[in-house]
């Protein structure tokens, strides 16, 4: 068993999109992942990306998450990727985070 950490991202502003595939553009697509109609999955490293492209309130959401005995540094590296991403990028941009609950998650043993 491990726990996952999490962390949201809002980010908007009229260059918000730039910013946002600036980030992307240093990770993975994970084009296996299940992921919910609107979701788009990500990794590299020791995290995982999941973004949402701007709907009713104007703002990309990205969750960077997390888990096992590094998840907490590799959410920071997460976040501090994409902070990097942002302001590399000229413009407006707006950026909000929400720190989501820790959950259990269960992990198949190794054979």
């Amino acid at each position: 068993m491990d726990t996952s950490v999490q962390v949201h991202a809002a980010i908007s502003g009229p260059d918000a999109a730039n910013a946002v595939q600036e980030f992307l553009k240093s990770l993975k697509h994970d084009l296996n992942g299940d992921a919910p109609d609107g979701v788009s999955r990500y990794y590299r490293g020791g995290f995982a990306v999941a973004v949402t492209a701007p709907a009713d309130d104007g703002a990309w959401h990205i969750v960077v998450a997390s888990a096992g005995e590094d998840g907490f540094d590799s959410v920071e590296d997460g976040a501090d990727a994409l902070v990097g991403a942002l302001r590399s990028t000229p413009g407006a941009i707006s950026l909000t985070w929400h720190e989501l609950p820790a959950t259990r998650i269960y992990a198949a043993p190794l054979r």
